[in-house]
């Protein structure tokens, strides 16, 4: 049970490590000032 609790903890720290990184790019940095998020890619 702790690996699975372990693993789904690391996927969701993916996703938002990715989900973050979208406002690194150029045309959506302007979102970040917005509390907008960066459209679906």
């Amino acid at each position: 049970m702790p690996l699975q609790r372990a693993l789904v903890s690391l996927q969701g720290l993916a996703i938002g490590d990715a989900l973050g990184s979208q406002f690194f790019v150029p045309a959506n940095q302007g979102l970040l000032a917005s509390h907008e998020p960066p459209p679906p890619t």
